[in-house]
């Protein structure tokens, strides 16, 4: 499926190619190690805008196209480290894909994959600026196999846990606390408080007579 020497170690990255992807990080750091080291090559799953572009800064890259089904599950089995630097994520499918074949994910400190990765268990949660950190992450990774392995077996057990189910249990439940808090906050009640004559006052507090109008 990869059409690549087995004998390498895989850097994967699955998404649309679009600069807002945070690709140019990606392009720089995947090439900075395969200056330095010849046993890993780099795959590239989507299509977009920026492939040609990309194409160009990286020459050594596998470019595989838009992928899906069986063919996709295959190309994530077969691969080592899922590199994934975007930043501009709601959810983050991509990565929790790459959690459930078993792939330790270096991904970016910002919504969507920072919410699907545990640092330094099923992964590492970068902050886009930190170069080195993400360097130093994939050179860990590539370098320390059972630490890989470690890491892809958590990443593996942790994604099990993601069922529509619970999720949505999840949502339902920040719903109803949101819901709660608002009427919370808006119900008025009422106490007696006992003066000559008796008055029925309200919290919030009634307001003062100078904010009627004559």
């Amino acid at each position: 499926v990869l059409g690549t020497n087995s004998d390498k170690k895989i850097i994967l990255y699955v998404g649309r190619l679009v600069w807002e992807k945070n690709l140019k990080l990606f392009a720089e750091l995947v090439s900075d190690i395969s200056d330095e080291r010849a046993d890993t090559q780099v795959v590239i799953v989507g299509t977009g805008p920026a492939e040609n572009e990309l194409r160009a800064m990286m020459p050594n890259a596998i470019f595989l196209g838009l992928k899906s089904g069986r063919d996709l599950s295959e190309i994530y089995a077969s691969s080592d480290i899922f590199l994934f630097p975007s930043d501009t994520e709601t959810f983050g499918n991509v990565t929790l894909e790459a959690l459930a074949s078993g792939l330790p994910c270096v991904v970016a400190d910002a919504g969507g994959s920072s919410d699907l990765v545990r640092h330094g268990a099923t992964g590492f949660v970068i902050r886009s600026q930190q170069r080195n950190d993400w360097k130093a992450a994939l050179i860990m990774l590539l370098d320390d196999a059972p630490k890989r392995k470690a890491i892809a077996n958590a990443a593996f057990e942790q994604a099990q846990h993601y069922r529509w189910e619970s999720i949505l249990a999840q949502m339902q439940a920040l719903y109803t606390g949101v819901q709660e808090e608002y009427q919370r906050r808006h119900t008025q009640t009422c106490h007696l408080v006992l003066i000559s004559p008796p008055l029925a006052v309200c919290s919030p507090a009634l307001p003062s007579a100078s904010s009627y109008s004559a």
